[in-house]
């Protein structure tokens, strides 16, 4: 089962709980979307932030998190830069 907080997700449960049934022996709703939809709950208020922030942020495993973050960029949706010893993230949208 999947933890997720209250109120993250812009449906119901039922709904939610209903993309997580798996068709054909694959889940529509993966642990890795649901971080990528946290992520960019996240930087709709922020223009730019780093990757620790969001690791604080979020309740997930930070392996998660970078595979959303990873996703993310490669959609075309954030930019990484390294910026010192911290990755910035923009957001494109």
């Amino acid at each position: 089962m999947i933890a997720i907080k209250s109120g993250v997700l812009p449906m119901g449960r039922e709904q939610w709980e209903e993309l997580g049934v798996k068709r054909n022996g694959a889940s529509l709703l993966t642990p890795v979307s649901l971080v990528e939809g946290e992520i960019l709950e996240f930087m709709e208020t922020r223009s730019k932030t780093t990757l620790s922030e969001i690791v604080a942020h979020l309740s997930w495993p930070v392996p998660i998190i970078m595979i959303g973050v990873g996703g993310l960029i490669n959609q075309g949706l954030l930019i990484a830069m390294r910026h010192d010893t911290f990755i910035l993230l923009t957001r494109k949208f």
